[in-house]
């Protein structure tokens, strides 16, 4: 369970991927310094919004086949932000938010509940930036 992360302000990666971890990610809320969250393929839960909204620093969030919902706006101030892979979640939201955000690579929000936005735009805002949802 995630939750023994809970004292851990100073976190600045989780790199767990593919294991049988559970958990709810509120447990990164005061984590202020993470940089990389890899949590693809795991049994963990919660809100993006509550657990990323202090997370300015962060460059990876791989976190595809998990049971996180919220609005991925809350990455919008994560201006390091290079990796964004929220594939088959329950996140929503609008991908014109992630505009500021020039370091994208890779944008990855493939079988979401419902993103939307436009994307041709945003290709032209982050060139060279991978793009699907």
């Amino acid at each position: 369970d995630i939750s023994a992360f809970s004292p851990c302000v100073k976190l600045q990666k989780v790199l767990l991927s593919g294991l049988d971890i559970t958990g709810d990610i509120k447990v990164f809320e005061n984590a202020t310094s993470l940089k990389k969250v890899w949590l693809r393929e795991t049994k963990i839960t919660g809100n993006i919004e509550r657990a990323f909204r202090r997370a300015y620093l962060l460059l990876d969030v791989l976190m595809r086949k998990t049971k996180v919902f919220g609005n991925i706006k809350v990455f919008r101030k994560c201006f390091r932000l290079k990796n964004l892979s929220l594939s088959r979640t329950k996140v929503t939201g609008c991908v014109d938010e992630l505009r500021k955000c020039k370091a994208l690579q890779t944008i990855a929000l493939e079988f979401c509940e419902s993103i939307s936005g436009n994307k041709k735009q945003l290709e032209k805002d982050l060139p060279g930036c991978c793009i699907s949802f």
